[in-house]
């Protein structure tokens, strides 16, 4: 039986500027790339103008600990 589960991840920090304030948020994305992460993270936001989006590879060892689905995107606390 094999796993579901995304073998690569990454973490992106997304900052979104706001009237009077920054929202800055983070997620960990199943994927293999940091330019995928910010591609899969920038369609939740695609109606935000001023966003940025930050994103780095985790080890191998984390994404396997974090059990993420290909292309999930969950909230990182």
């Amino acid at each position: 039986m094999t796993n579901d589960f995304a073998a690569e991840a990454c973490i992106a920090l997304v900052s979104v500027e706001l009237e009077h304030s920054r929202d800055v948020t983070t997620y960990i994305v199943g994927c293999q790339t940091p330019d995928e992460a910010k591609a899969l993270v920038l369609q939740e936001y695609d109606s935000e103008p001023d966003i940025k989006i930050f994103a780095s590879k985790l080890s191998a060892a984390d994404a396997r600990e974090l059990q993420l689905r290909p292309r999930e995107i969950r909230p990182w606390h």
